[in-house]
């Protein structure tokens, strides 16, 4: 429906609009068919705007006039409406007068069927550049509608969805490679958009996103910066249920470590997934591979001697990494699962070695219950964190003054070791672990002893839920750590219990 305004036309014909009232309707509309006799044709031109006698009677005569005139009288008050119902111009100025206008029911229930196909027009001159950012930027407007016109007003944003549903699922590892350029644009920042699109097409977006999630999986071998660029967006997604929600957080851990390193990650992100590059190999460090390897070579006889068949090409990792993932393992083993009368139950640990041993304990029968340790070092150096990720390491520079969370997503219970980057003692006494720090949340007495293999390490993490927060100190030059929110169990050294 096209709007065209009475009291422009008043104004050319030289009738005041406060003197329209019913009973100088008759004479107003006899004054308004001379001025149509004049010109040929039967049509006025004003400004731009066509006006025919029929559509200008029709709004004379309708029940509500008085009404009607009140609401263009309010567009005549407010330019920027005005130019966009009359001329399709959108301006950023409109979003101000959009807030004041939508709390009057009675006008956005007149304005609504005129703002609607106006409203889809405009998305659809945004979108079809996939200017996702403006696109954005205009969605707040929409509270100038009704929700029967939201259809709509909405229209081809729903055709936009659908058809990008249908190139994502055409795609697959292979075929996305020559046709890069179709999903150049949701590399982009299109968070915002999907974020602030209206309930009433929830599903088709809700079907995009999950989309989003397979076709991630299909490309992160053939193009890990796209991947990574598009998995950056979908972690800021707010309208997912909380598995799939948990789902996309946990893999763009995975496609952050794989693109790290690449000019796809901020330096300031890819920084934590270095690993540390020494080639000087203490000879502690090569005994105690050699006794690893000794160790799997007598598994391997055993297997062999029954059968068994032992692919020693998997056997990959260096030799710092092995002799961290044999630390963990120990303090692993000296878990508690329960609270004994003697052991600590406050929220600050015993001063102990700069090097240490975390662990943050779980109810032992809800292994999905979302935990987020938020560490913060406040020890005035430089820290590694050291985590165990799918039978290797990821290794983090928590720089001092800086904090790093830690999701438990669902696995069992979230431990890693910490140290000094910088050592300046012999570097195998960076993996002697001689302090395991075991937390809990306060109401636990009874824990999970078994760990699944590997924590969540999320360096931006949108919303999260149950942080608890704790501060590493160094006091006397021992480490100390405190939290409010949880109780330390025990601080053991490994082989004594």
């Amino acid at each position: 429906m096209t709007f065209i305004s009475i009291i422009r036309f008043f104004n050319y014909c030289g009738i005041d609009a406060a003197q329209a009232v019913p009973g100088n309707i008759p004479r107003i509309k006899k004054q308004i068919a001379a001025e149509f006799s004049l010109v040929p044709n039967g049509i006025i031109e004003i400004e731009g705007t066509v006006y025919n006698k029929q559509d200008v009677f029709s709004i004379l005569e309708a029940p509500d006039f008085a009404e009607i005139l009140a609401h263009q009288q309010t567009i005549n008050e407010h330019e920027p409406l005005r130019l966009f119902l009359e001329k399709g111009i959108a301006s950023d100025e409109l979003a101000e007068h959009v807030e004041i206008l939508k709390k009057e029911e009675g006008f956005v229930r007149y304005v609504s069927k005129y703002f609607a196909p106006l409203f889809n027009r405009e998305m659809k001159r945004r979108l079809s550049t996939f200017d996702f950012e403006s696109a954005a930027d205009w969605i707040p407007n929409c509270q100038l509608l009704l929700t029967t016109d939201g259809e709509q007003a909405f229209q081809y944003t729903s055709t936009f969805l659908e058809e990008n549903l249908r190139l994502f699922k055409n795609l697959n590892k292979t075929t996305f490679l020559s046709r890069k350029a179709e999903v150049t644009p949701w590399t982009g920042n299109w968070a915002r958009f999907m974020n602030w699109l209206p309930d009433m097409i929830y599903a088709q977006k809700e079907e995009l996103a999950i989309q989003l999630i397979n076709f991630c999986v299909e490309i992160q071998h053939a193009d890990v910066s796209y991947c990574y660029w598009i998995s950056s967006q979908m972690v800021q997604l707010d309208y997912l249920d909380d598995s799939n929600t948990q789902l996309i957080r946990d893999n763009h851990v995975i496609y952050e470590s794989k693109a790290a390193g690449t000019n796809a990650v901020p330096q300031s992100v890819s920084k934590k997934y270095r690993k540390e590059n020494n080639k000087t190999f203490n000879y502690i460090w090569i005994a105690l591979l050699a006794f690893f390897i000794i160790t799997r070579l007598v598994g391997s006889c055993d297997k062999n001697s029954s059968g068994g068949k032992t692919n020693f090409e998997d056997y990959h990792l260096d030799v710092k990494t092995i002799i961290s993932l044999n630390a963990i393992t120990k303090s692993r083993a000296l878990t508690p699962a329960e609270i004994s009368n003697s052991d600590k139950k406050d929220n600050k640990s015993t001063e102990g070695y700069l090097v240490a041993y975390l662990s943050f304990l779980n109810h032992p029968e809800d292994s999905n219950y979302k935990y987020v340790l938020s560490i913060k070092n406040k020890t005035g150096i430089d820290l590694s964190v050291q985590t165990p990720f799918e039978e290797d390491l990821f290794l983090f520079d928590l720089d001092k003054d800086s904090t790093v969370t830690i999701s438990k997503g669902t696995l069992n219970n979230i431990d890693l070791l910490i140290m000094p980057i910088d050592s300046t003692k012999d570097e195998v006494e960076r993996f002697d672990i001689k302090n395991n720090f075991y937390l809990a949340p306060k109401d636990l007495k009874t824990f999970k002893t078994t760990y699944d293999d590997t924590t969540m390490l999320h360096l931006l993490l949108p919303d999260p839920e149950n942080v608890l927060e704790c501060e590493l100190n160094i006091v006397n030059n021992q480490l100390v750590l405190t939290g409010r929110d949880f109780k330390i169990i025990k601080s053991l050294t490994p082989g004594k219990k």
